[in-house]
């Protein structure tokens, strides 16, 4: 078979796989009607209907995903809630699928074996944790989306040999856009804003080896901290944290208790010990194969001495098992629904995603390595953004944990924005091992992913039967 036949049997695998994972998500999205924060009622039901904010934490938000709902919501003339829900469901996961979609973009440019790349399309493509998120009327698909485009146009500037080319330039705009973008949707994209920040300020360093070069460059690194402060200064709720943590301090919820303070993640106390060792320290796969979900009955489960099961405390439990089966968070109320055949495939997926996780690892192991060892070369600069992006990220959701070490706060969503570099790290871990072991690795990769792919969709679908209006 000719390279040109390969290329165009992966092109119509991928295909295969980019409209399925469009069913998965527009499927998902008409037939649900609730989200794991009430951004309709808090938000957006009030802005529609000219009148005051409910006192809810999803109020204290950037507004560009709310107010972008609203003016779609007037514009089709919907009145009814069935219709306001299904609006927000769909925008979402055509959102959801356009990110698929650029993954999918990236992934063709670099240079990956057609398995790899058809592997790890699938596994962004089919996971049940972002095609649960892309089927909920929140800001959290909006801002992935940001994120991964974002790093997609920061990759493909880190190519070019000079930043004032017409061709950077218009990749420049249309990075600083992603990243206004970002920080108008959520909070979290001033984490992104200052990973960009960070890496091509390092850039500029390495690439100046003359004060010419310098500035040449220097304007790339300036106009992105520009526009960060910008659109942060613009958006009210950046200016007004205080009355935010005040609000919920004020109120009678569990994590209240933990908002406002540091005292309770210093080492020195009962529940920073208990936060640093039982939350970060621990990786419960028994309990976590046992009961593959947060079974939360009462408000007093919330506390951290009173969690029903083990992988409740557990900061990597919770984020794993979230990533894995898209009712882990058993939230909300009617994603509920389990009986004994989900719970199998609950834990088939669990056990399954073992090997993806390990990796993942591997793959960010990899790039660490490579970053230290090779130096500043122009593809190690690449992995060097994506292993920033990823840390940042990783360790922004920790540091949230930290202030509210409770189950419901360890969410998927919090690290979702760095897929672009666990995608990368995947093929990172598959190329080698495919170098490594050239008989046994592709059979392997592929079967594994297959059986991989299914099971994930089946949780999907289920999931949909269940919620169906």
């Amino acid at each position: 078979m000719t390279s040109r036949d390969t290329k165009g049997r992966t092109f119509y695998f991928a295909l295969a796989i980019l409209a399925v994972a469009a069913l998965l998500r527009f499927g998902l999205a008409w037939v649900n009607r609730e989200s794991n924060d009430d951004h309709y009622n808090g938000i957006i039901l009030p802005l529609v209907q000219g009148r005051t904010f409910r006192s809810l934490l999803s109020v204290y938000h950037p507004r560009l995903y709310h107010n972008s709902m609203v003016f779609l919501i007037q514009t089709l003339h919907l009145t009814t809630t069935t219709q306001h829900l299904r609006c927000l469901n769909l925008f979402n996961a055509l959102v959801g699928w356009l990110t698929v979609l650029l993954v999918y973009a990236y992934l063709r440019k670099e240079k990956m074996a057609p398995l790899t790349l058809l592997c790890c399309l699938s596994f962004v493509a089919f996971n049940p944790a972002f095609i649960a998120i892309n089927a909920q009327g929140t800001n959290d698909t909006l801002l992935i989306f940001f994120a991964v485009a974002a790093t997609y146009f920061s990759l493909r500037l880190l190519r070019e040999e000079s930043w004032l080319s017409p061709r950077a330039l218009g990749l420049l705009s249309l990075l600083l856009l992603q990243v206004a973008g970002a920080i108008a949707t959520k909070g979290n994209g001033l984490i992104l804003a200052l990973c960009l920040v960070g890496c091509f300020g390092a850039q500029v360093y390495f690439r100046s080896n003359r004060a010419k070069d310098f500035l040449l460059s220097v304007h790339v690194p300036l106009l992105l901290a520009m526009t960060s402060l910008s659109v942060g200064f613009a958006n009210p709720v950046y200016m007004d944290h205080p009355a935010y943590a005040r609000f919920v301090a004020s109120k009678d919820l569990v994590v209240g208790k933990f908002v406002g303070t540091v005292r309770h993640v210093l080492p020195s106390s009962p529940e920073g010990k208990k936060v640093l060792t039982v939350g970060f320290l621990n990786f419960p796969i028994h309990s976590l194969i046992e009961l593959p979900a947060n079974k939360v009955t009462t408000k007093a489960h919330y506390l951290m001495a009173k969690y029903p099961v083990p992988h409740m405390h557990s900061y990597w439990g919770q984020l794993y098992g979230n990533f894995s089966f898209s009712r882990f968070h058993y939230w909300p109320p009617t994603w509920r629904k389990a009986k004994v055949t989900i719970l199998y495939l609950a834990r088939a997926l669990v056990v399954s995603n073992l090997v993806t996780l390990t990796l993942i690892l591997t793959g960010i192991g990899m790039m660490g390595h490579a970053i230290v060892k090779r130096g500043p070369s122009p593809y190690r600069r690449q992995e060097a953004l994506l292993f920033t992006v990823f840390v940042a990220f990783l360790f922004a959701g920790m540091r949230y944990y930290m202030m509210y070490p409770s189950p419901p706060f360890a969410k998927f969503i919090y690290v979702a924005p760095f897929l672009l570099s666990i995608t990368y790290a995947l093929a990172r871990a598959q190329e080698s091992l495919r170098q490594r072991w050239p008989v046994y690795a592709p059979p392997f990769f592929a079967s594994f992913f297959l059986l991989l792919a299914l099971m994930n969709i089946s949780d999907v679908i289920w999931l949909t039967r269940d919620l169906r209006w």
